[in-house]
């Protein structure tokens, strides 16, 4: 209900109602569908409010109305095809620049202007293109509209706001029956929110008419306001540090002494941060106020039972965290934690399970918080975007299962078995590395690599004779094993 009031009055309302969906367990795929058929509640409540009273004529908008479904039809079909990172990182600036424009400009909107743009061109526009944005992606459609009939019709802020709503209807709709034939739409929480939505659309919409300018004003600028900070700030959203802690990791949610959550990991361990991260990406609200969000744990020693259970709960977060450190630049291991048990875990069918979850979140979405922390990483360090099947994937995983290898074969090794598996080690690493800057990231084309370094390091006198041939045998044992 309170989403549908202030989306009748700024546009927003999503800033309430997606989260709250993520937080009750939806992916995002259903969590944007869910809340498409919701928003239809409260975008024609507002919308049969307005035309009742004749501040809108449908018959003037026909050509809008039009252009609007067609574009977010499109968006909303594109939408499942191409990644939307850009739009994630421009769309704060694009609000900031809407809250900015009304709130300097502060005659804009009071009354009636000459109308710049009619028919074809505007409905192109404010129609097909901001319709196109509404399927696409979403956050802030509302004020684009209202922003549209300002600049470009020369509307007051009551009458853009009516109008808009209209549009917003209509994207609304088309983006709905997308979501439905994908299967996507979670009926019966989105019914339930739609009945309140229609509620508190019908409240706002009388505001609208009856408050007009000094209301809608301020209302756009403290709307855009909120929407940037929670889109540019995760720390003040989620109110989670991660901290450098001993030896051990934990996680900590806020309590008396501290007021805020941390993620404890392990000093000095890079890959232990990480981890501790997609336990935190997993968890969901209610876990995250537990320490350790209430997992339960059974420490090092684990029968083959155990052990089991232990992999099935640690298949999703290490998945997250194969991608987060990809998207770091760093390398990835599965942890099956279970050095002191009775038996042999099968890390390459846990690296397997992973992986497949990983091609699973590439392929089908990846969850809110770990796409944004992905993202962030990835702005960071450079690394290219995460994609199903992408070659800089499969090497990552052929390296994964090669030192996976490594050391299930070093706990019983010789000292010569040692040290040739340390210089492999260094060799693997450099290979990896000049091969994600290139463009083939086949396996064949790591053992080239890693060969032909390893020829370059015996030519060079780095290796005496008996130890040429221990490393090139390792090598390619190791390669053949690799391969599934």
């Amino acid at each position: 209900m309170l989403a549908g009031f202030i989306d009748a009055l700024a546009g927003g309302g999503g800033l309430l109602t997606v989260p709250a969906l993520l937080a009750a367990g939806m992916s995002p795929a259903q969590a944007l569908a869910t809340n498409k058929l919701q928003a239809c509640g409260g975008s024609v409540s507002a919308s049969l409010y307005f035309i009742r009273r004749k501040v809108v004529s449908l018959a003037d908008q026909k050509l809008n109305i039009l252009m609007t479904f067609i574009g977010s039809t499109c968006g909303a079909l594109l939408v499942q095809h191409v990644k939307s990172d850009i739009l994630r990182q421009i769309l704060p600036l694009l609000i900031i620049g809407i809250g900015l424009y009304f709130l300097l400009m502060p005659k804009l909107g009071e009354e009636d202007r000459q109308r710049r743009l009619h028919g074809l061109p505007f409905a192109l526009i404010a129609g097909g293109c901001v319709g196109f944005y509404d399927g696409f992606f979403g956050p802030g459609a509302g004020s684009f509209y209202a922003l549209a009939f300002v600049t470009l019709c020369g509307f007051n802020l009551a009458k853009s706001t009516a109008h808009a709503k209209v549009l917003n209807a209509t994207s609304n709709l088309g983006g709905l029956l997308l979501f439905i034939i994908g299967g996507k739409v979670i009926w019966g929480t989105g019914f339930v929110m739609m009945a309140g939505q229609f509620l508190g659309a019908r409240a706002g919409s009388r505001l609208v008419l009856s408050k007009g300018q000094q209301l809608i004003r301020p209302m756009i600028v403290v709307v855009s306001a909120v929407m940037s900070a929670k889109l540019l700030c995760f720390l003040a959203e989620f109110n989670t540090r991660l901290i450098k802690g001993d030896d051990e990791p934990i996680y900590l949610p806020a309590d008396d002494d501290v007021p805020y959550n941390r993620i404890v990991f392990a000093h000095g361990y890079y890959a232990s941060g990480m981890h501790e991260i997609s336990h935190w990406c997993v968890a969901g609200a209610e876990r995250r106020r537990l320490v350790d969000f209430g997992y339960w744990y059974c420490p090092d020693g684990r029968d083959a039972e155990t052990q089991g259970k232990f992999e099935d709960v640690e298949v999703k977060p290490q998945a997250l965290e194969w991608m987060l450190s990809t998207a770091a630049g760093f390398p990835f291991n599965v942890s099956c934690d279970n050095l002191s048990g009775d038996f042999e875990p099968d890390r390459i069918a846990f690296q397997r399970r992973v992986h497949a979850q990983v091609m699973t979140y590439l392929k089908e979405g990846i969850p809110e918080r770990p796409a944004r922390l992905i993202d962030a990483l990835r702005a960071y360090y450079g690394t290219p975007a995460l994609e199903a099947g992408q070659g800089c994937m499969m090497i990552a995983e052929f390296e994964s299962r090669i030192l996976a290898l490594i050391d299930e074969m070093v706990e019983h090794a010789s000292d010569d078995d040692l040290f040739a598996s340390g210089y492999l080690r260094g060799h693997l690493t450099l290979a990896v590395a000049e091969l994600e800057n290139g463009e083939n990231h086949t396996p064949d084309a790591l053992h080239v690599v890693v060969s032909d370094s390893l020829q370059k390091a015996i030519q060079a006198g780095e290796l005496s004779p008996r130890d040429q041939a221990l490393v090139l045998g390792m090598w390619d044992t190791l390669f053949e094993k690799a391969k599934f």
